[in-house]
């Protein structure tokens, strides 16, 4: 079977290519940039940053693609719990797994349903890589976006 790939699914190919390139040791920052550096080209992906709080996680900051996954600029997400945007609330053992692989290898990996600013549902995927203590980048995407999903 021959497959053609669109631009943007050769792009998520290329960041999923870095990403297994770029397991710890590797210093957390050259991860940071050089999948910052890849997402400016992908339109289907937003950098968000959060932080926990009493056992809540809360968005920081979000870029503006953000929008186009959930429906909420930036704004109106910032420092806001992520809940707002779940369509369930992260349950507490799923969370400790997260915050478990985030320590031990500074990156984990996640599926929500979301709940879009118009009240559909919107699947996502995503990375989460610890930053420091209590700082963390999530890297968001459409599922329906990402290549081999659901596969």
């Amino acid at each position: 079977m021959n497959t053609t790939l669109t631009s943007s699914q050769i792009v998520v190919l290329d960041l999923l290519q870095t990403v297994r390139q770029l397991h710890p040791p590797c210093e957390i920052d050259i991860v940071n940039d050089v999948i910052a550096q890849r997402l400016k080209d992908y339109p289907f992906a937003s950098e968000v940053k959060t932080k926990i709080v009493d056992g809540e996680v809360y968005i920081i900051e979000a870029d503006s693609k953000i929008e186009s996954i959930v429906g909420y600029t930036p704004d109106e997400l910032k420092d806001k719990p992520l809940s707002m945007i779940m369509f369930k609330a992260i349950p507490e053992e799923k969370l400790s797994k997260i915050l478990e692989s985030l320590d031990k290898y500074g990156v984990s990996v996640k599926t929500n349903h979301n709940k879009h600013k118009d009240g559909s549902l919107v699947e996502t995927f995503g990375w989460i890589f610890k930053v420091a203590e209590n700082d963390y980048r999530e890297v968001v995407m459409c599922a329906d976006k990402v290549v081999g999903y659901g596969v």
